[in-house]
């Protein structure tokens, strides 16, 4: 009997899943950002323009889905991280200070309820988009960046109707210790292309893998982050999810995302996962034309397969065991472009 971790015979839709438009520090409007993701074949954009939701519904289409969202900020101006810092307060720099973003992602495209508001955090063009009373908490609410505080905003995200994705850590000055200790996560942004782009930052594989170790179940997330200042797409196209669902319709991407029927992908032009299923305890991968394929589990257990040298290949088996507690599969170019799945569980897979 097989088992299929990605559906069968799916077919795949590509979304950005982390973008900024006009609404907030973005240089396209929401239609332009619609028309240059489209040309390079993307049928997904998430808007999470800052601190502020907008329904951009009316951009949804028969070949385009625009998922409403939002991308949070949390901020401690008092406390770095970084021991060399020396500083503290508003003597600290800029990129010595801690902060926290996290998308949020609404499961009914017309949900724009802000939670965990107050007026003070959003800025910019974005005050042009300030909810009126009916669509916000309140205008008193202190994001503390802590565990408590941040466990609080997640939880108020999630009951309102949203699931949350913690961004670029690596770039937020964030620690690994400040990530195990957050609840109700849906996803951690395991690539962000602008952050790698401008300074080789923020592909945070390995910290994927240890939240997976302390028994955290969150998806890998991917997003370009695009802001396109001067107009131009340097930092876009180089981040992105690839989603199976039935038809390309918001509800069919949504449900799609939280069941976790997608995988991530590093660099342009990166590899596909044709088909990815389990028959009799062992692991069947087909994929576009590749270099390598590892997997990954909960240990120091880990199996690769290699094409020879010169040559590619597009299939790979490998054989799994109960002990794996976990596996995850990366498949890798020639290039080192590569496609990630998430976790599944042998005890949901193994017969």
């Amino acid at each position: 009997m097989k088992t299929y971790l990605l559906p069968e015979n799916a077919t795949y839709y590509k979304a950005n899943m982390h973008s900024h438009s006009m609404v907030s520090d973005g240089n396209f409007t929401p239609e332009e950002m619609k028309e240059v993701y489209k040309a390079q074949g993307y049928s997904i954009v998430a808007y999470t323009d800052h601190d502020v939701i907008v329904d951009h519904s009316d951009l949804t289409d028969e070949s385009f889905v625009a998922l409403t969202g939002t991308e949070y900020s949390i901020a401690d101006h008092d406390v770095s991280p970084i021991a060399l810092c020396g500083t503290s307060g508003a003597d600290m720099p800029f990129n010595m200070k801690k902060v926290v973003h996290m998308n949020l992602f609404a499961k009914d495209p017309h949900n724009t309820y802000h939670t965990s508001y107050n007026p003070k955090y959003i800025w910019g063009r974005a005050r042009n988009h300030t909810p009126d009373e009916a669509h916000r908490d309140g205008d008193d609410y202190e994001r503390v960046l802590s565990a408590e505080g941040l466990n609080d905003m997640i939880r108020r995200a999630n009951e309102a109707g949203f699931f949350v994705c913690f961004n670029h850590p690596y770039w937020s000055n964030n620690r690994l210790i400040d990530l195990e200790n957050l609840e109700g996560l849906h996803s951690l942004e395991v690539y962000n292309y602008a952050a790698d782009y401008n300074g080789g930052m923020d592909y945070c594989i390995d910290d994927y893998e240890w939240l997976l170790r302390a028994g955290k179940r969150l998806f890998p997330m991917a997003g370009d982050d695009n802001h396109n200042w001067m107009k131009e797409t340097d930092t876009s196209f180089g981040g992105y999810t690839m989603i199976a669902a039935p038809a390309l319709t918001y509800e069919n991407v949504i449900d799609s995302l939280l069941a976790g029927n997608f995988y991530i992908c590093v660099g342009r032009g990166a590899p596909e996962i044709k088909n990815l299923y389990v028959e009799d305890n062992r692991l069947y991968v087909d994929f576009s034309p590749a270099e390598a394929v590892y997997v990954n589990t909960a240990g120091r257990a880990t199996m690769a397969a290699h094409a020879k040298p010169g040559e590619i290949f597009t299939h790979a088996e490998f054989d799994l065991k109960d002990e794996f507690i976990y596996f995850r599969v990366t498949v890798q170019d020639d290039c080192r472009r590569r496609a990630h799945t998430g976790a599944y569980y042998t005890k949901d897979v193994l017969q």
